[in-house]
């Protein structure tokens, strides 16, 4: 009798982690844009391995199966990818000229751009404290830099290798850096 107790336990303990990860699951790709469309119109399964130890002495592995029709789905959106499309790689930059720096789609949020020691990849200095949402380029002058993205005080940009990055405000998006690029006088 207290195995039948001991099992009809276990079996609460399995269902409950079970739906705890459906919840976690859901919620996680509630948050996520980053899951790809369904174009299919039959149902789309997902196996989830999940493993409990319930007591020390033995593990329970149990496969759950997710299954979500694509009638109710009919697309959800992909992650943009975005990248520089200026600065290439080895470019020339004069100081004191205007440069484009380009991406290759607009973000949907704002962000700021700054450059980095190729060399020491140190922080140098922030180019644009805030990017439009449907913003794809920048000019900007090699002359000099803001110390901050919330600092107005400048410094002058001196010769050397460096990189640009470009930093998003919503956490769904990842930096982009540039390749190597060179800032001559």
């Amino acid at each position: 009798m207290k195995r039948y107790y001991k099992s009809i336990i276990i079996c609460l303990a399995v269902i409950i982690m079970i739906l705890t990860v459906i919840v976690i699951i859901l919620e996680k790709n509630k948050q996520s844009s980053s899951v790809q469309s369904i174009y299919n119109t039959e149902a789309s399964t997902t196996p989830v391995d999940i493993i409990s130890s319930s007591t020390p002495s033995s593990t329970i592995k149990t496969k759950v199966i997710s299954t979500i029709p694509s009638s109710k789905v009919s697309s959800i959106p992909a992650r943009p990818v975005i990248n520089f499309i200026t600065p290439v790689a080895d470019d020339l930059w004069k100081i004191n000229t205007y440069n484009s720096i380009s991406w290759t789609k607009a973000p949907n949020v704002t962000g700021y751009i700054y450059l980095v020691d190729a060399t020491t990849k140190n922080f140098v200095g922030v180019i644009i404290p805030q990017t439009g949402t449907l913003q794809t380029s920048y000019s900007w002058n090699t002359r000099d830099l803001l110390l901050s993205r919330t600092n107005p005080l400048k410094k002058d940009v001196t010769p050397g290798s460096y990189i640009v990055e470009m930093a998003f405000d919503a956490n769904h998006l990842p930096l982009i850096s540039s390749p190597v690029f060179t800032i001559v006088k």
